[in-house]
């Protein structure tokens, strides 16, 4: 299994914006679990999509949906992860492991009225990503941030 660091978490940019932005106790909904999902369990309600059994429970606040990956992205079981939230954040599965755009072939799993933040855009494939999910469900930049190595982005419809 791909090992997680704290390096790897959302940067403290991207969590300082989420705090600022949405009230205490909002329902997010993160692919992806690490240290960040600790932090934002204190103030939120947070449920994380997780392909490794190492990380299940690892925060006591946060609600886990194990996910395996499979064919590069996880495989979700229907009726696993809540239907409505205020913010998807986007951080998974490490490159390692799988690619982000397996969401992609799954999007009606996913509320896209809420609003979504997806990290890692410094990277060429989940921009790439970022510009099909714009394209696919209608959303569209509100903020992005870079900390001069990580960027990330947020959107809204």
């Amino acid at each position: 299994m791909a090992k997680h660091s704290a390096a790897d978490m959302l940067p403290w940019t991207a969590l300082e914006w989420i705090i600022h932005n949405f009230e205490d106790g909002a329902k997010i909904l993160e692919i992806g679990s690490g240290y960040g999902s600790g932090v934002l369990s204190t103030f939120f309600d947070v449920t994380a999509i997780e392909h490794d059994s190492e990380w299940m429970g690892r925060f006591p606040g946060v609600r886990y949906v194990h996910a395996p990956i499979s064919m590069g992205w996880y495989r979700i079981a229907k009726g696993s992860i809540p239907t409505s939230y205020d913010l998807l954040i986007i951080d998974g599965p490490p490159s390692a492991v799988g690619a982000r755009n397996g969401i992609l072939s799954c999007l009606e799993l996913f509320d896209w009225e809420a609003t979504v933040l997806i990290d890692d855009l410094n990277r060429q494939d989940i921009r790439l990503l970022a510009r099909d999910l714009c394209g696919e469900t209608g959303i569209q930049t509100i903020y992005s941030e870079s900390d001069g190595s990580r960027e990330f982005g947020v959107y809204r419809r």
